[in-house]
């Protein structure tokens, strides 16, 4: 079940609202199907799965045309309840640049290591460690600038 629902959430982080996540889940479902012979290792299975969700989110995305805010009626809940720092990480999540977003979710809901993160999104580690501190220090600074 935990999968389930790190997917949704990787989904929903890209495409923010509840259908869009749930087709974006379906259609990379199939396109996962349509391509398991492509994946020569099984052990990888995760990893691989999420490049292809990660690569469907940002394809709806594209074919939308546009980025949509987050509508504050569909929030993904936070374990334990909502409450105001939660919305503000969200909000700040929201203003990360794709890059920066995509390794933040990884490492984040789907506990990767950078190693894993570079595997899935095709960068070097070293690329992912940098691109990793300066997200965090993006973040920081908006969240430290709404408690202003």
């Amino acid at each position: 079940m935990r999968k389930k629902e790190n997917f949704y959430k990787i989904a929903f982080s890209y495409v923010k609202n509840e259908q869009d996540a749930l087709d974006v889940i379906q259609e990379a479902t199939c396109r996962a199907y349509t391509n398991i012979k492509s994946l020569k290792n099984p052990e990888f299975f995760n990893t691989w799965f999420v490049r292809i969700l990660i690569n469907t989110a940002i394809s709806t995305l594209r074919k939308n045309k546009k980025y949509v805010q987050m509508n504050h009626d569909e929030q993904v809940i936070a374990p334990g309840g909502l409450d105001e720092s939660y919305y503000d990480l969200v909000k700040a999540l929201d203003l990360l640049d794709m890059k920066y977003k995509s390794i933040i979710l990884l490492k984040f809901y789907e506990d990767m290591t950078f190693k894993q993160i570079g595997e899935v999104l095709n960068k070097p580690e070293s690329t992912i460690k940098t691109n990793y501190y300066r997200a965090m220090g993006i973040l920081k600074g908006h969240l430290d600038y709404e408690r202003v």
